[in-house]
């Protein structure tokens, strides 16, 4: 399995979403550790990112959520 992490700051921002917005972040975070590839997940790289590995991923329309990959995928 994928070894997957989580920014300190990321409950207290969580926390701060509506109810449904909530539960669509967790989906994307069940979905994404089972499958970082799956092209539903909607993984854009981050243009002039300092990093190459930072990606953004689209979770509604106006949320995104911000990956570092790395390991070659």
């Amino acid at each position: 399995m994928t070894e997957f992490a989580v920014a300190n700051s990321f409950f207290d921002s969580a926390a701060r979403l509506g109810a449904a917005d909530k539960g669509r972040v967790f989906d994307f975070m069940v979905k994404f550790r089972a499958n970082p590839d799956s092209p539903g997940i909607s993984l854009e790289r981050v243009a002039r990112a300092r990093d190459p590995n930072v990606w953004s991923a689209r979770i509604t329309q106006g949320l995104r959520a911000v990956v570092h990959k790395d390991g070659g995928r």
